[in-house]
C-alpha cells in the first residue's frame, strides 16, 4: 500500500472511532496472565501487571493529563527520531536540514513536544490488543516529509508485543522506540537487579553524549547496575528484520525476569538517575532517581550523521517497521 492508500485507510479508522462514545482517560487490555494500561498522549504504557505480582512492572503516572508534561518520557513512543541528533542537523536530499533543538544545540527524541507528548488517535481497543495512530505533518520540528504511524500493543501469554508501522511522504530520518522504565521488584529502586545485554560494542560519546562514530568493544554482557548507565549498546550492524535478544533483566532474588527481543540494531540502557521525584497521588509506584531502568530498542544515536552507522533514512514506498517483545517469566 502506497502513501496515499495508507493515509486513506488510517483516516477511515480514525473517522470510525470518532463516531463512538467518548473514550476514558486510560485504556486497559488483559489476557488473564498479563494486563496493561495505556494513555493516548504519547501512546504511553502507564501500568503493566503480571498475575500474582502485586505491583506494576513499569513506572507510570496516575492521571492522563500528567503525560502532556512528561520530562522523563515515561512509557511513551518517542520519535520521529529517538535518541540524539548532533547539532540538530543532518544532510539529506539537496542539502542540510536544521531541526528544532531541545537539549542544548542538539535534538533529543524528536525535539520539543514531539511524538512522546502528542495525543495519538485511538484506532482500535480489543480485549488483549490496542492500536494508536499519529499523523505527523511535514516540517514538524523541522523534519522533511509527512509521516503516518500506527503502534499496536498486544498481549500473548506473559509477553507484551509492540509493533510500530509507519509510512512517509518523502525521504526522512525515522527511528522510533518505546521508553518504559522497568522495575521488577517491589522496592523503590533498581538496586539489586541484574542486567545482561548481549552487545558487541557501545557507542563512544563526546562531552554532550553525541556518538563520535567510534565503537568501544564490549567483552562482558553483564552490566554493573550499581553505576549510572546511559549508553547505546550495539546489537547488530544493520536493521534486517530479524528479532534479536537485546537484554535480560532479573529482579533481586531471581524471582522474576524480563527478556527483551527486537528487530532494532541497538538498545539504549538508561538507569534513570535523572528521574524526577514523584510519589503518592501522581505515581502508580514511587518514582525518583534509579526507580526504574529504561530498555529502549532503537537505531544507533546520531546515525543520520554517521554513514558507518545503520541507515536512518526512510523512503516513500518502503514501510518502516519496529518490533519489540517484552517477555516475563
Amino acid at each position: 500500500m502506497g502513501w496515499h492508500g495508507w493515509r486513506r485507510a488510517r483516516l477511515r479508522a480514525v473517522w470510525s472511532w470518532c463516531h463512538r462514545p467518548g473514550p476514558m482517560s486510560f485504556f486497559e487490555i488483559s489476557n488473564g496472565l498479563l494486563s496493561a494500561k495505556f494513555c493516548a498522549t504519547g501512546a504511553s504504557l502507564v501500568d503493566l501487571r503480571l498475575a500474582e505480582v502485586d505491583h506494576s512492572l513499569v513506572l507510570g503516572m496516575t492521571a492522563a493529563d500528567l503525560y502532556s508534561d512528561n520530562p522523563a518520557y515515561m512509557g511513551s513512543v518517542v520519535g520521529r527520531v529517538g535518541n540524539r541528533i548532533g547539532g540538530a542537523q543532518f544532510d539529506i536530499g539537496d542539502g542540510p536540514v536544521k531541526v528544532t533543538p531541545n537539549e542544548g544545540l542538539n535534538q533529543l527524541h524528536g525535539g520539543p513536544k514531539s511524538w512522546s507528548h502528542q495525543r495519538w488517535d485511538l484506532l482500535a481497543h480489543k480485549v488483549d490488543r490496542i492500536l494508536f495512530g499519529l499523523s505527523c505533518p511535514q516540517g514538524f520540528n523541522g523534519f522533511p516529509g509527512a509521516v503516518e504511524a500506527v503502534v499496536t500493543y498486544s498481549l500473548s501469554g506473559q509477553g507484551l508485543g509492540v509493533e510500530i508501522e509507519a509510512h512517509v511522504s518523502a525521504p526522512t530520518p525515522l527511528a522510533l522506540t518505546t521508553h518504559s522504565y522497568f522495575n521488577l521488584g517491589p522496592v523503590a529502586t533498581i538496586d539489586g537487579h541484574s542486567l545482561e545485554v548481549p552487545a558487541f560494542a557501545t557507542c563512544e560519546l563526546d562531552e554532550e553524549s553525541i556518538p563520535t562514530g567510534e565503537l568501544i568493544p564490549l567483552d562482558n554482557p553483564h552490566l554493573d547496575m550499581g553505576q549510572a548507565i546511559d549508553l547505546n549498546f550495539c546489537i547488530a550492524n544493520a536493521k534486517d528484520g530479524r528479532l534479536r535478544h537485546h537484554a535480560t533483566l532479573v529482579a533481586p532474588g531471581g524471582k522474576l525476569r524480563l527478556e527483551v527481543h527486537s528487530n532494532e540494531p541497538g538498545c539504549q540502557i538508561y538507569t534513570g538517575d535523572g528521574l524526577p521525584q514523584l510519589a503518592g497521588e501522581q505515581a502508580t509506584r514511587p518514582i525518583g532517581p534509579r526507580a526504574g531502568v529504561a530498555l529502549e530498542p532503537q537505531l544507533w544515536p546520531n546515525a543520520v550523521n554517521l554513514p558507518q552507522f545503520p541507515n536512518a533514512v526512510c523512503l516513500p514506498g518502503e514501510p518502516y517497521k519496529h518490533l519489540t517483545r517484552f517477555q516475563f517469566g
